[in-house]
């Protein structure tokens, strides 16, 4: 697996080229189970996931390789059945005829909006709507290996590619206390195991 992951790029704070603002061809590339986030908005716990995308279109020069650029929804979303919620938009953009799992989603190509939002100051690209590729489209395949991150089948190998944002996040859901995650988390820093990324 190539050592640069662009998601982990996206995540940290040094100033980096955006993503054109407008429609682009992506694939699902990462799938990060974060657990029961609680959300100050609606005042309840909230499973979420988050879900990258790999961009073919848009890439960037890594130690002189060209690679694809990620962008996601770096809280999460929630992993509701609502036919209204982002994940049910997400479910029909990647597995149109259906799918009995999250990992399903990996691979699988689809159109995003790619916005940008300005505050204080300083212009971010956001990731927007998803929706299924159009007929005819043809998506590259992806450049990096895709993974899910599950939160009751924790990985050590996937847990040491996932940002340290993210990790984090992981880390203050309310259900991480006790869970097959924490257990996991515990047992790499005992054994001072990690991975060169």
């Amino acid at each position: 697996m190539n050592n640069f992951d662009p998601f982990a790029e996206s995540a940290s704070n040094f100033e980096r080229e955006l993503i054109p603002e407008g429609p682009h061809a992506a694939r699902c590339v990462r799938l990060i189970e974060i657990g029961k986030q609680y959300s100050q908005l609606y005042g309840v716990e909230q499973d979420k996931v988050v879900v990258v995308f790999s961009i073919p279109g848009v890439t960037v020069e890594i130690k002189g390789e060209e690679k694809q650029k990620f962008i996601s929804n770096p809280f999460g979303i929630t992993m509701s059945n609502n036919d209204r919620s982002s994940m049910k938009q997400y479910a029909r953009a990647l597995c149109p005829k259906g799918g009995s799992s999250l990992k399903d989603f990996l691979g699988k190509p689809c159109q995003i909006y790619v916005k940008h939002v300005t505050k204080n100051e300083k212009t971010n690209d956001r990731l927007g709507a998803v929706s299924p590729i159009l007929p005819g489209i043809e998506v590259p395949p992806l450049d990096t290996e895709p993974f899910w991150f599950s939160w009751n089948n924790p990985d050590p190998d996937i847990w040491n590619q996932i940002p340290e944002f993210t990790q984090d996040m992981i880390k203050q859901a309310t259900n991480y206390p006790g869970s097959y995650v924490e257990e996991m988390v515990n047992e790499l820093e005992s054994t001072g195991h990690s991975i060169e990324m």
